[in-house]
């Protein structure tokens, strides 16, 4: 039980070589979190406390909180690097939209040829239906 509570630390040497918090969940760290708060709570509920229940469980919530304390700290730079690597590199942060294409366009593609021949083609002309 205490092994499930550490496991998203076994990507820890990689967070801190990369600065980055992408290879841990956040979501697993804070369910675990909240998972080891309940138990710990209920055995220390029981009259007299459960040791064989609190012992794993107050070794979760130590676990968990070191888990978010480093998420804490390295995700600001792993957020720093996600922008740095959207923008464009010569500074123009206009967003880009792909082209529109009509119904008539997409069902005449051609898939043996070369998308972009088929973005400038001419529209065909679609006869008015009565």
């Amino acid at each position: 039980n205490t092994v499930m509570y550490g496991s998203p630390l076994a990507v820890i040497l990689e967070v801190f070589r990369t600065r980055s918090v992408d290879a841990m969940p956040l979501s697993l760290s804070v369910g675990v979190t909240i998972c080891s708060a309940f138990w710990a709570a209920y055995a220390l509920y029981l009259s007299p406390p459960d040791f064989f229940i609190l012992a794993p469980n107050v070794t979760g919530v130590l676990l968990s909180a070191l888990q978010l304390l480093i998420y804490a700290r390295f995700s600001a730079c792993s957020s720093a690097k996600r922008s740095e690597a959207l923008l464009p590199a010569s500074g123009d942060i206009t967003p880009s939209r792909p082209p529109q294409l009509g119904a008539d366009q997409l069902l005449l593609a051609d898939p043996r040829s070369n998308f972009t021949d088929q973005l400038h083609a001419p529209r065909p002309e679609v006869p008015e239906l009565s």
